[in-house]
């Protein structure tokens, strides 16, 4: 004969803990899956999400981008440059300016919240780095990430938030102090997510110029390898709290958009999304929806449907031919679809929203999930 002496679990110390008494079963609570992965606690899975906007759905195949109109994917990797408007405009008052040989290091010995650089004053000389300046902090190179000023002394910068990605100045690493006001009073600095052609996730962060300022690398040179887009965000605004114009990203020759930031907001609402390399996307929701602007009551309405490049029976690879995977129809109103089993897109796989109208108008979609 044999019973369970002991009811009960190991806990991560390695501790037994007994189990609740529930009328005479014991009670055991499993958190959701996609909670936990919210919460960070499933290694190498992070949560994905692409909002998508377009102000012109019409009687033609459009794509939810806020660049409008069809979207097309680049064909071969090249050289981008960023377009901005005169207000738009970071000035880079100490350490490596926009586009340069990215020679001037910080001190080692800094931390988490401060950088130091004993051949520097940030107090001294115009114009003086004040509390609110944007920090950048290996911009051009593997680990770009970014913080804000809090305290200013002659040789030591704080940001008392830290850096972006948690990082730190412990050792010498390349920066740039952009001033909130100076000269602008709109974008600073914009993070650029992109793949090179092969599909390696990489990151970019630019100080807009008022202007057109090309996509350069850590040794100043043209930066060549981009090849797809993921995320355009701005990460530092002046006095006006918001971007002056648009700002879009293009290819050099023949200005070609690849993404477009609408004037007065702050990240590209595009929902085109090309899986990395290593990884997979699973979308486990949709919302979309079509609006015809004034008209309360009409008969007219827009067909949504997400597209990737993969043929859905075998997953082969199709470049540029892409198939549906979901599909409704919206007459004015918001649809929210849960998709009990996940869609799934591999690696390189091109993913973007579209849709057709009887009238035009405009059109919002969302997609949520996660990577791994």
């Amino acid at each position: 004969m044999s019973y369970y002496k002991y009811n009960g679990f190991l806990d991560t110390t390695g501790a037994a803990v007994k189990y609740i008494n529930n009328a005479g079963a014991p009670q055991i609570c499993a958190q959701d899956y996609l909670q936990a992965l919210a919460e960070g606690d499933i290694t190498g899975h992070t949560p994905f999400s692409k909002i998508g906007y377009t102000p012109t759905m019409t009687t033609a195949i459009s794509d939810i981008w806020s660049g409008a109109g069809a979207y097309s994917f680049p064909a071969a990797a090249g050289q981008w440059q960023l377009v901005t408007v005169a207000n738009d405009v970071g000035a880079v008052i100490r350490g490596n300016a926009e586009g340069a040989n990215q020679t001037i290091l910080c001190d080692a010995g800094g931390t988490t919240t401060t950088l130091n650089d004993a051949d520097v004053n940030f107090a001294s000389g115009a114009p003086v780095v004040e509390a609110g300046d944007l920090v950048l902090i290996d911009p051009k190179g593997a680990s770009p990430e970014w913080g804000y000023v809090t305290t200013v002394a002659t040789n030591t910068l704080t940001f008392s938030g830290g850096l972006s990605s948690g990082g730190s100045c412990a050792t010498a690493r390349a920066y740039s102090i952009v001033n909130q006001n100076v000269a602008s009073s709109g974008a600073l600095a914009v993070k650029i997510d992109y793949l090179t052609n092969d599909f390696t996730k990489k990151t970019i962060i630019v100080a807009c110029g008022g202007g057109t300022v090309t996509l350069k690398d850590s040794a100043g040179s043209n930066l060549t390898e981009t090849y797809r887009v993921n995320s355009l965000r701005i990460i530092g605004l002046g006095a006006a709290g918001t971007s002056a114009g648009a700002i879009q990203l293009q290819v050099v020759s023949g200005s070609v958009l690849i993404n477009n930031i609408t004037a007065g907001f702050t990240r590209a609402r595009n929902i085109q999304y090309t899986v990395p390399k290593s990884k997979s996307v699973y979308i486990t929701q949709i919302t979309a929806a079509w609006a015809l602007g004034n008209k309360a009551t009409t008969l007219d309405n827009c067909r949504l449907f997400l597209r990737a490049n993969r043929e859905p029976a075998t997953n082969f690879f199709t470049g540029t031919l892409f198939y549906p995977y979901f599909e409704v129809i919206s007459n004015g109103n918001t649809l929210f679809e849960p998709l009990q089993l996940p869609l799934k897109f591999a690696a390189g796989t091109d993913i973007k929203m579209s849709g057709i109208a009887t009238a035009a108008g405009s059109a919002v979609a969302v997609m949520r999930g996660w990577e791994e």
